[in-house]
């Protein structure tokens, strides 16, 4: 029988070696892609239940236009004929149709009347309504901002503009998790437009309250970017005579 010499025993467990160190480069390579497609996975289905959550946010508007749109389909006013169709194209049943009523639109000049709150104008200095609204307007332009992978960010930046326990609110929010994380998810603040809630008695309430309707556009890692619109409700608390904002309500009905 013939014995192997010392070289030839080296080299074939030099080959050996060799053949184990490939197979664990392949086990390692398989089993590091089926890591990651498993995180991708769950990464998407984490953004797309953090996007559900944003969606309830921002679809305020969109739900109360749906309702309406239902309460539409389920009238039972009968659909016009092809006739009624064709002569209205024609022009001549016009004269038929009901003129829109122009008083049931409410604008915004005759929001406050003498039934109804007085309007800021009436009760404030024009030094405070400036004042105040300033200080509003500032801290909306920095908070609207999201950053999804630090949700703190913007609140830390207003911190200098709210009430210590607004801001104790919003840190505790965070670490509880209620606050929006998602990848690759921003917001930036592009415009608003301030008003007195038509619901807010001067008189009566303590502090200031502004509502803003603010736009903004959403921008993602994986999609196109979208514009939203969001109705911002301020309060806001005097201190050592400067404007503190002390609570923050969006898309509540103004």
């Amino acid at each position: 029988m013939k014995r192997w010499s010392t070289d030839e025993v080296k080299t074939i467990v030099i080959y050996v070696a060799m053949v184990l160190l490939v197979l664990l480069i392949i086990i390692g390579v398989i089993v590091g892609f089926i890591n990651q497609n498993k995180e991708e996975s769950e990464q998407q289905s984490s953004n797309e239940r953090e996007f559900s959550q944003l969606d309830d946010v921002y679809n305020y508007d969109e739900e109360a236009e749906n309702s309406l749109g239902d309460s539409a389909e389920g009238s039972n006013e009968p659909a016009p004929s092809d006739e009624e169709l064709k002569l209205l194209q024609e022009d001549e049943i016009w004269e038929d149709l009901e003129e829109p009523n122009e008083e049931a639109e409410l604008k915004e000049d005759v929001m406050f009347t003498e039934d109804g709150p007085k309007s800021y104008e009436e009760v404030l200095s024009e030094e405070e309504i400036k004042a105040s609204q300033k200080v509003t307007e500032e801290f909306i332009e920095i908070v609207y901002n999201i950053d999804g992978e630090d949700p703190m960010k913007y609140y830390k930046q207003a911190e200098n503009m709210m009430t210590d326990d607004l801001f104790e609110r919003f840190e505790q929010e965070y670490k509880e998790g209620k606050m929006t994380w998602m990848y690759g998810l921003t917001r930036e603040f592009e415009s608003l437009e301030i008003y007195q809630p038509s619901s807010m008695d001067p008189e009566k309430e303590e502090g200031i309250t502004w509502a803003a309707r603010v736009q903004g556009t959403l921008h993602f890692h994986d999609r196109d970017e979208g514009k939203v619109t969001d109705v911002y409700i301020i309060l806001l608390k005097e201190e050592e005579g400067k404007y503190f904002v002390d609570n923050l309500v969006i898309n509540f009905p103004t």
